[in-house]
């Protein structure tokens, strides 16, 4: 059924309510509810009135339902939907059965660059919290936040954090220092043993210097050595049984950094002696080793990333000593 052309002229030219009549009313509501689409009472015109805003009629040429935005006529037939103003953007006029016709939107407008509210981290993702509102999505519209440490020199050197690389080349941070001195008499004893507070030998070195006088032709032997995470192991002799003086220092570090070390014994004889140490990059690791031979000392180098090989080449003494394989990471 379409829109019937409905009697006007009752008051001129009574009749009879008849049948027709009545079923042309009832279609006529009907149609006019189809094209409005929402229960609403319209008013119905053959020609379009004066403007006025929010104004609402069926046009019964055009058949079909306007509201006016107060210049314009905006077709509303079979407006439906359930959008309210919040949905619609700011300034948009819009008609739904939820929130009638020729509504204005509330929406607010998000364009360009827009400060988060807040945020939130869940794992290796980084949430942005937006305030409501309708974003653009062009290139020049974004939710941001900012934060005054996220720069190069806050991050590692190479290291790439939201399409930030990091200049920061690190060092290992300084723990704790210990220091003290060992002397030893003329007649001995010249091996020590000082207590120390605990430290985690994996991080620590220890550094000594010596002084004290020698006899002609003697080679002076001060040495110092972890041997446990509370005992500094120290050999002080001038030489020919005359004793002297050893200053120590042990410094642990917080990292980044791997101390692997231990001792060696090669006997009575020219050679070579492999240790097996834990996998390490050679490229960041540096190799120390300290003889207990007066007399001739020792080279360390290394066969591969988990072996070292350490040379003694003297045969009239027992050769032994310490060694150590700093990593940096």
């Amino acid at each position: 059924m379409s829109w019937q052309i409905p009697k006007t002229d009752w008051s001129s030219n009574p009749k009879a309510i008849e049948p027709d009549d009545l079923n042309r009313i009832e279609e006529n509501t009907r149609v006019v509810r189809e094209q409005a689409a929402m229960p609403i009472l319209l008013e119905v015109v053959e020609a379009f009135p004066l403007h006025a805003a929010g104004r609402v009629v069926f046009h019964t040429v055009n058949e079909r339902a306007y509201v006016s935005t107060g210049t314009t006529w905006i077709d509303i037939s079979g407006a439906i939907g359930d959008a309210v103003a919040a949905n619609v953007l700011e300034g948009k006029i819009f008609s739904s059965t939820s929130a009638g016709v020729g509504i204005t939107g509330t929406m607010p407008n998000k364009p360009g660059h827009v400060t988060a509210q807040g945020s939130s981290i869940s794992g290796t993702t980084l949430r942005l919290r937006p305030y409501q509102g309708y974003y653009p999505g062009d290139a020049g519209n974004s939710v941001q936040l900012e934060d005054s440490d996220w720069i190069a020199t806050n991050i590692r050197n190479g290291i790439n954090i939201f399409g930030k690389t990091g200049s920061v080349i690190e060092g290992a941070a300084v723990s704790s220092i210990q220091r003290g001195e060992v002397t030893t008499p003329n007649e001995g004893p010249y091996e020590v043993n000082v207590t120390i507070s605990a430290v985690d030998r994996s991080r620590s070195l220890v550094f000594f210097s010596d002084r004290g006088s020698v006899w002609s032709g003697s080679c002076p032997l001060r040495i110092a050595w972890l041997n446990s995470d509370t005992n500094l192991y120290a050999l002080v002799s001038g030489g020919y049984e005359r004793g002297g003086t050893l200053f120590w220092q042990v410094v642990e570090f917080e990292g980044p950094i791997n101390v692997q070390s231990g001792t060696y014994f090669a006997g009575n004889y020219y050679g070579e002696v492999t240790i097996a140490i834990d996998a390490v990059d050679i490229s960041k690791t540096v190799l120390m080793v300290v003889s207990t031979d007066r007399d001739y000392g020792a080279t360390i180098e290394f066969v591969d990333s988990t072996h070292i090989k350490i040379d003694v080449s003297d045969e009239e003494h027992v050769k032994e000593g310490f060694w150590y394989a700093v990593e940096f990471q």
